[in-house]
């Protein structure tokens, strides 16, 4: 995820971060941006204004706009990462289909390994 975000007060003033979405919904995500820390201008991420370019891999790139509404340090393996909460602004239909489709492709794939599971191993073979 690419973000660009800026204050409500000073919308002159960018920044400019990546990140990875662990959470997605088509309320909001969360993003990890990693060890490096916040912006460097950003000391304040809670409330600010947010563009995030999420590339889905499947050749499709969503331009979200939203605001940040929680940060949080986690701890795992040692290292520290910054977690930021991003709640969208209402998605386009567009968009709204778009996300649909994507968070339930999960969900026809994992019936496709259930159904292949089905086929190759039976019951009374355990």
């Amino acid at each position: 995820v690419d973000l660009i975000g800026h204050s409500a007060r000073q919308p002159q003033k960018q920044w400019h971060h990546t990140g990875i979405a662990l959470d997605l919904s088509l309320g909001g995500m969360c993003i990890d941006l990693g060890s490096d820390g916040l912006p460097s201008n950003c000391p304040q991420i809670k409330g600010q204004i947010v563009q995030a370019f999420l590339d889905l891999h499947n050749d499709s790139t969503m331009n979200l706009s939203g605001v940040v509404v929680w940060h949080r340090k986690q701890t795992s393996a040692g290292v520290t990462s910054n977690l930021i909460g991003i709640r969208f602004d209402p998605l386009s239909p567009g968009n709204r289909q778009l996300m649909l489709d994507y968070c339930s492709g999960n969900s026809g794939e994992q019936n496709l390994l259930w159904s292949l599971w089905d086929t190759m191993v039976r019951i009374d073979d355990l």
